[in-house]
């Protein structure tokens, strides 16, 4: 903005979320016969950088169980991999992708530019949970459309599923 190479009515449109919604975040145990452990699948990928003995001898149980008795909307062990896929990621989408992810572009309107999140439309929002996990897993179907939209560009870009925290 000081140097003059953005107008003062840009619009920056940041690729946020096309991953989560494509299935980036689904653990590969959601692939392998149940039980689906959506609150062991919460603790690991949102809460496994806390230290654990910040959490005490019980803390891990604690979040546990909270995680099945308050989020009760959340089943404990989903008895299909599409419901295990619907609890997990709409606890990512309400505690993780719109109170950070959401916030973080919030820092543009600090140079007075407007923000949109196109991958977060509700056409689009509703239109992944309806995608077969086939095509979700490690993000299938979206990087086919990607290939054929952005061509060769897209496949010299090496895919490498996240880890997950230890």
């Amino acid at each position: 903005m000081a140097s003059g190479k953005l107008p003062p009515d840009t619009a920056v449109l940041p690729g946020h979320a096309a991953d989560f919604n494509a299935g980036s975040h689904l653990p590969d145990d959601l692939f392998a016969d149940g039980p689906y452990d959506v609150p062991g699948w919460i603790l690991r990928r949102y809460f496994g950088l806390w230290p654990r003995r910040a959490l005490g001898p019980d803390g891990e149980q604690t979040l546990r169980q909270h995680l099945a008795t308050t989020l009760d909307r959340w089943p404990r062990d989903a008895d299909s991999p599409a419901r295990a896929a619907h609890a997990f990621e709409q606890f990512g989408w309400q505690e993780r992708q719109t109170k950070m992810i959401g916030n973080s572009v919030r820092v543009y309107e600090a140079f007075g530019l407007t923000w949109h999140l196109p991958f977060w439309d509700e056409p689009l929002r509703r239109l992944w949970p309806s995608v077969p996990l086939h095509l979700r897993r490690q993000q299938r179907l979206y990087r086919r459309v990607a290939e054929q939209l952005l061509g060769r560009l897209a496949t010299t870009i090496p895919y490498r599923h996240p880890a997950w925290p230890r």
